[in-house]
C-alpha cells in the first residue's frame, strides 16, 4: 500500500476509526481496515492497532502517567554491531543502516523530551486526582526520568566518540543533530528539578489541607476554645487574619483569607 492510499483509507473510514478510538472497541469493521491491520481482533471485538494509537496520542499530546520510557540498549547494541561490520566489509548497506538507526534514536530523544513536558503539564494542572495519587505519579515519573540519565549519556558518548570517523556522511549527520541531542540530555536535569519542586509544593499543600480540615471540624463541632487557640498560633503560617464575631451564645473566630 502506498502512503497516498493509506491516507485515503483513513479518510474514507474516518467515522469508523473515530468510533473505535472513542469507544475503545467496535464490532464488524470493514475488511479493508482489518487487512491494513489498523484494527486488530481481540476476543469478539476489534481495537485500534497500538502503533496507530501511539502515533495519534503523540500528535495530540496525550500521554498517560503509566508511560514507560525504557532505554536505548537495543539500538546501542545494534549500532555497535553495524559499525563493526561496516569497518570489516566496507559495504554501504551497513553505513545506511547506521544512519537510519541514528535517525530512529533522534526521534526517540525528541519524543521522550516532548512526552516528559506533557506529563509535567498534566501534573501541574490535574485537579481530578487525589493529592496522594498525584504524589505517587510524580514519584513514578521522577524514577523513570532518573533511569534515562545513564541511558542518555551512553548514547551521547556513542555519538560523540565511538561513531566518529566511521564515514564522513555519518560524521556530518551526527554534527547536524549534536546541538538538539545535547539539549534533550540537559533538559533531564531541569525536569528532575521541576518534579522535585512539584513534590515539595504538593506535600505542603497536602499538609495545609489537613490543617484546614482539622479547623473545619472544630468549627462544625463548635470546639471554640481549641479553635481560638489553634487559629491564633497558626495565623501567620496559614495566611489569614482574625476577627471576633458573635454567633448565638458562643464566640467564633471569623477567618478572612488574604
Amino acid at each position: 500500500m502506498k502512503h497516498s492510499e493509506l491516507l485515503k483509507l483513513l479518510y474514507d473510514n474516518r467515522e469508523t476509526i473515530e468510533r473505535a478510538y472513542m469507544q475503545d472497541s467496535i464490532a464488524n469493521p470493514s475488511q479493508e481496515l482489518i487487512d491494513a491491520t489498523l484494527l486488530i481482533k481481540i476476543g469478539e471485538s476489534y481495537k485500534l492497532n497500538k502503533n496507530y494509537l501511539n502515533f495519534v496520542d503523540s500528535v495530540l499530546q496525550r500521554v498517560d502517567y503509566s508511560i514507560i520510557f525504557g532505554d536505548y540498549e537495543k539500538e546501542y547494541k545494534e549500532l555497535v554491531k553495524l559499525k563493526k561490520r561496516y569497518e570489516e566489509r566496507g559495504d554501504e548497506y551497513y553505513k545506511d543502516a547506521i544512519l537510519k538507526l541514528i535517525d530512529d534514536l533522534y526521534f526517540k530523544f525528541y519524543n521522550r523530551d516532548r512526552e516528559i513536558q506533557i506529563l509535567l503539564l498534566h501534573l501541574e494542572n490535574d485537579v481530578s486526582l487525589d493529592i496522594d495519587i498525584l504524589l505517587e505519579n510524580a514519584s513514578d515519573i521522577l524514577e523513570k526520568i532518573d533511569e534515562l540519565i545513564s541511558a542518555n549519556e551512553k548514547i551521547g558518548v556513542l555519538f560523540r566518540q565511538n561513531l566518529r570517523g566511521v564515514h564522513s556522511q555519518i560524521d556530518s549527520y551526527l554534527q547536524s543533530i549534536s546541538v538538539p541531542i545535547l539539549h534533550f540530555i540537559e533538559n533531564i536535569d531541569t525536569y528532575i528539578q521541576e518534579i522535585n519542586q512539584f513534590i515539595s509544593q504538593t506535600k505542603r499543600r497536602r499538609f495545609l489541607n489537613k490543617q484546614i480540615m482539622e479547623l473545619s471540624n472544630k468549627i462544625i463541632n463548635e470546639d471554640v476554645n481549641a479553635l481560638d487557640e489553634q487559629l491564633e498560633l497558626n495565623a501567620k503560617r496559614l495566611y489569614f487574619t482574625l476577627e471576633k464575631v458573635k454567633k448565638q451564645k458562643f464566640t467564633l473566630l471569623l477567618m478572612i483569607m488574604i
